[in-house]
């Protein structure tokens, strides 16, 4: 679905964004899936394997931990970069100017990689279609706040950054009842590990 939305708004990035700013997209996508692969290390898939190795308020506990845990590993990594951000695309990109754009892929990586927990309880649970629900609403938000952004409030590349961030601000509201009724606030040291 994610290749499906690239190609969907292709024609849209094309148009509306300069070369120079299409390819800058293009890298700072490219940046932020890179660092998106590294936060998540497995992560999804080995809670997904000890979902079904506890039961009840251990398994709540054990989300909760993970939940936490994610978001503090996430902040610690996270943080530095956005401190930096003005400097690292001086170094990497020769342009202190996109600062901001990497500012902002680093806040919607931040947010995405908070919905792992939910997406993993549905995953283990097989639901797929609510998964599919998810994922549509997502293409469907991103496209419009997309265009409002892009077309309508011409805010180039700053606007694409924050469609992608009010999609997944979207998707955390979407996720919030199943992370009330599914996890414990509860840190066990025991299940970090």
């Amino acid at each position: 679905l994610d290749r499906a939305l690239a190609l969907i708004l292709l024609p849209v990035f094309t148009r509306y964004l300069s070369t120079d700013g299409y390819g800058s997209l293009v890298l700072l996508y490219t940046f932020g899936n890179i660092l998106q692969l590294l936060l998540f290390m497995g992560f999804p898939d080995s809670l997904q394997k000890l979902y079904w190795d506890f039961k009840d308020e251990e398994r709540r506990t054990l989300l909760g931990t993970a939940w936490v845990s994610n978001l503090v590993f996430n902040l610690l990594l996270a943080v530095p970069f956005i401190a930096f951000s003005g400097n690292i695309t001086a170094a990497i990109l020769k342009n202190e100017k996109i600062g901001i754009l990497f500012f902002l892929v680093l806040v919607r990586i931040l947010l995405s990689t908070q919905t792992i927990v939910p997406f993993v309880i549905l995953r283990a649970r097989e639901q797929k279609f609510a998964i599919l629900r998810v994922n549509l609403i997502s293409i469907f938000v991103r496209i419009a706040l997309t265009l409002l952004f892009l077309i309508y409030l011409k805010l180039n590349l700053v606007g694409i950054f924050l469609a992608d961030i009010g999609t997944s601000i979207a998707i955390q509201f979407i996720y919030l009842p199943i992370l009330v009724k599914e996890i414990h606030l509860k840190f066990r040291w025991i299940y970090l590990k």
